[in-house]
């Protein structure tokens, strides 16, 4: 085969060493991910962390192996997959002050297939301090998610999903987030891709976004408006992306633009604003 006589560009080159979880050691198919420690078919988060965390123990000498040593990134996949129903059902922050160190701590990529329906009953975070609301924005590098409901459990591709059809519904639920800064998101559902409304001490709908990492503004930037910096402004963030079968569903929108994206110029020496 003759190489591509082309030179690729790109922010960044990652390597995905991925781990599949499909049952527990008793051979019953794992139904969802609890927080702690695995108990019976739910897979635990502190188990995924210690392990992918292991794994990464020995990157230098895998990527000098594959001849990649400063060229690319690995990252740990893990991926849940289940032939029926999954939940998420407890809050999940992934994020590690330790990335931020000279040798930081990299971030996992977490595939969540299920063959049923999935139900994010749980928030999924990287890149804030915590999972909640609340959490504040951190810098360095963040976790990428890919979350299917109706998967074809048989096709390597990861976002695939079965024929029309299919019942299989992506829901996060009423208050609950899924989001990351540098990583990037990916959804899809066979059915409906479902961001169910808010309600009682929840009131906020489900939310999905990538939040980008925190950017540092240039003096001409802070010029234009001198509170601009404690908007929190950001930048390099990864890719937002669903795919419904049918529909995507979510309440009706309350604010405008204007409500939360600040704009701002300058007069010039004509009068006008540019």
């Amino acid at each position: 085969m003759t190489p591509v006589a082309a030179t690729l560009t790109a922010g960044e080159i990652l390597v995905e060493a991925a781990r599949v979880y499909a049952r527990n050691e008793a051979g019953e198919a794992y139904t969802g991910l609890r927080s702690g420690g695995s108990s019976g078919t739910m897979l635990g988060q502190r188990d995924l962390s210690t392990q992918a965390g292991e794994f990464m123990a020995h990157r230098d000498i895998l990527m000098r192996s594959l001849g990649l040593e400063g060229q690319a990134s690995l990252r740990a996949g893990i991926e849940l997959r289940g032939a029926g129903d999954l939940t998420i059902t407890q809050d999940w922050n992934l994020w590690n002050a330790a990335r931020t160190g000279e040798d930081p701590v990299a971030p996992f990529m977490l595939t969540v297939r299920a063959g049923g329906h999935l139900r994010v009953q749980g928030s999924l975070s990287d890149g804030f301090t915590s999972a909640a609301a609340t959490g504040v924005i951190a810098s360095g590098p963040a976790a990428s998610m890919r979350l299917v409901a109706g998967a074809d459990l048989g096709s390597a591709d990861l976002l695939a999903v079965g024929p029309a059809g299919t019942a299989g519904d992506l829901t996060v639920a009423g208050g609950k987030l899924v989001r990351t800064t540098a990583g990037s998101i990916e959804l899809a559902a066979a059915r409906d891709v479902v961001l169910a409304p808010g309600s009682g001490a929840t009131p906020t709908q489900g939310l999905v976004y990538v939040a980008g990492q925190p950017a540092t503004l240039s003096p001409e930037q802070l010029s234009l408006a001198p509170d601009i910096a404690a908007l929190g402004f950001t930048d390099g963030g990864g890719r937002l992306a669903v795919h419904a079968g049918r529909d995507i569903q979510s309440a009706a929108p309350v604010q405008l633009p204007g409500n939360w994206l600040l704009h701002a110029a300058v007069a010039d020496g004509d009068g006008g604003v540019g």
